[in-house]
């Protein structure tokens, strides 16, 4: 083991581990109201379709909005999907966001298999779409978006990890 353990955190680390917190505890508390409230009823799901239509019908009055119209659309389709496995997504997102707070908790004290936890949770929170929809029906601009942002963090995570010493060859101390 290295003497990096005794020394202080990196306040960097310390600056990312806080905003996973925040972000995974925002997702806990929305995960939590949805499966307090359980699925949108009918009325609901009418209500937003009148939204989407007239959104839709403002923006076919806007020279060149097609490929909003599209996005718009594959969307929406992609909303109905998720609301279809409500009750999947939601568990599936509660359980998620409490592997990236545990991911980010090991990191905060130094465990390294924090970061490895934590590529598992930013893979599995994109990948658990696929699992029920229909690859088609995924937004490829979400797919994107994700991706980078994981990608971005990973690499500032990965950044801190000659601190994160703790657990290296079963040795902790």
């Amino acid at each position: 083991m290295t003497e990096n353990n005794s020394s202080k955190r990196p306040s960097f680390l310390t600056l990312l581990c806080v905003l996973t917190f925040i972000y995974s505890g925002f997702s806990i508390v929305g995960a939590l109201n949805s499966i307090t409230n359980g699925p949108p009823n009918a009325k609901e799901i009418r209500i937003q379709d009148a939204e989407l239509s007239k959104s839709i019908r403002d923006l076919k009055k806007i020279e060149g909005s097609e490929t909003a119209i599209n996005l718009i659309n594959k969307f929406d389709e992609f909303n109905k999907l998720t609301t279809k496995n409500f009750w999947f997504f939601s568990i599936s997102n509660l359980i998620i966001s409490l592997l990236g707070i545990f991911a980010a908790q090991r990191m905060f004290t130094g465990f390294k298999i924090g970061f490895h936890l934590y590529i598992a949770y930013c893979l599995i929170s994109l990948l658990i779409f696929y699992v029920v929809i229909p690859a088609q029906s995924i937004p490829t601009s979400l797919v994107i978006f994700s991706l980078i942002v994981s990608a971005i963090f990973i690499w500032m995570y990965s950044k801190n990890l000659s601190w994160m010493n703790k657990g290296e060859n079963g040795i902790i101390e």
